[in-house]
């Protein structure tokens, strides 16, 4: 930034820091809001000025003079994380914006760059040849474009239109309609183990998420596992697996796909949506569990996983534990959760797992055809024509990391 702006330059880049502050993306994060108006002030007050990392911990998050940035990286955490805001921010709500407010990596030094123009309009007899070229390639394109369509759509399985499948899917996307698909966080459930307990939702969603994990990872001296796994967005194979699966057999058409960080909060409550993997990979999943009868839950003492069963019939366990723990043969349970969205205006899909392979046993219920009119026919003949919603707990065996069938344990509907 030019240290000699003038004073209407600075009046306006002054107005555009209070209206990202007052964005979406800042408006509910104290600390966020503030870092950014701190740092900006420090040098719009004072251009020119040099901005270093332990000053500002000293000045801004009350750091002790001198404190070892090596070992307390709440500067470079919460940096990284007013970056990722600034880009979400001018790529939606401040798209209109004519300048840009970044903060290089490597400083601390905010930025106002003029957003690039868009590309000049070709002249008269320029733009006649461009159209025509583009009108050639729209046509070769759309031909293209249909034989694969055509191709592909020979090739795949129509897994919703088959008749016990499509009494499911139907009411996850609905003709001509939408849903959301949010697959798992799994370096959430890395962090909660090097943690050593559990992260909710509301922890998952703070605004102070990141510089709050690294509290949590302070006294276990984790702080750099901690900084590395909220910085990043992996989700397992299996997930990947299973969305593929989904995609494939809606043929791509009606889903939106997030990553569980990435989720609009306000879009949960009244959208059709399908989530993969239990609260401690998904944390979304725990809106829903008023609603549900089987939880997986993880020991408090031995963090091994648990299936609550909170209203055991006669003959069922109030919990369900792993037992087999060899190194070749193991187990994993799953729950299959069809349950109304929070408004009751759509519903929701819940393929859950004690881990990848329950998640994917799960998956593979709510896939397929033979499977699930096994479980039709489970819950009554004839089938309904409407889909009650429902839950069912499974049991899969696993060999060499694969899922080698599962059973049905047992099932509950609600309508």
């Amino acid at each position: 930034m030019k240290s000699g702006a003038k004073e209407p330059e600075t009046a306006q880049r002054r107005q555009l820091v209070k209206r990202i502050a007052e964005s979406h993306y800042f408006n509910k994060s104290t600390r966020q809001s503030g870092f950014l108006q701190y740092l900006c002030n420090s040098v719009l007050d004072r251009p020119g000025r040099e901005l270093h990392e332990q000053e500002i911990g000293v000045e801004f998050f009350h750091r002790e003079p001198g404190y070892d940035t090596n070992l307390d990286n709440v500067v470079r955490v919460n940096a990284s994380e007013l970056r990722k805001r600034l880009a979400q921010y001018f790529e939606n709500e401040g798209e209109p914006e004519p300048v840009l407010l970044e903060i290089p990596k490597g400083g601390y030094i905010p930025q106002f760059v003029a957003r690039a123009a868009p590309l000049p309009v070709p002249g008269p007899r320029r733009a006649w040849l461009l159209y025509a070229a583009l009108a050639l390639c729209l046509v070769l394109g759309s031909s293209t474009i249909w034989l694969a369509i055509e191709n592909r759509d020979l090739r795949r399985p129509a897994l919703f239109r088959t008749p016990a499948l499509r009494l499911l899917w139907s009411r996850i996307l609905p003709e001509g309609g939408s849903a959301d698909v949010v697959v798992a966080d799994s370096c959430l459930s890395l962090l909660q183990d090097i943690l050593r307990q559990p992260v909710s939702l509301q922890q998952y969603l703070s605004s102070d998420y990141v510089p709050r994990m690294q509290e949590l990872g302070r006294p276990l001296s984790r702080e750099t596992e901690v900084d590395w796994l909220t910085s990043r967005r992996y989700t397992s194979l299996a997930d990947i697996d299973l969305l593929t699966t989904v995609l494939r057999a809606s043929r791509g058409g009606g889903f939106s796909v997030y990553f569980a960080r990435d989720y609009p909060a306000d879009r949960f409550r009244s959208a059709n949506a399908v989530f993969f993997g239990s609260k401690r990979s998904n944390p979304w999943v725990e809106v829903f569990e008023d609603q549900m009868n089987f939880r997986i839950d993880n020991d408090k003492l031995t963090g091994e996983p648990v299936i609550r069963n909170r209203q055991p019939k006669a003959g069922e366990s109030a919990a369900y534990r792993l037992t087999d723990t060899s190194t070749n043969t193991a187990e994993a349970f799953a729950v299959l959760a069809f349950v109304p969205n929070q408004t009751r205006t759509g519903n929701v899909l819940i393929i859950s797992g004690s881990g990848m392979q329950g998640t994917r046993a799960a998956g593979d219920l709510a896939t397929d055809e033979q499977e699930f009119a096994h479980l039709l026919d489970r819950m009554g003949k004839p089938w309904p024509e409407k889909l009650p919603h429902f839950e069912v707990l499974l049991k899969t065996r696993i060999m060499g990391g694969s899922v080698r069938g599962f059973e049905v344990i047992t099932y509950r509907t609600h309508d």
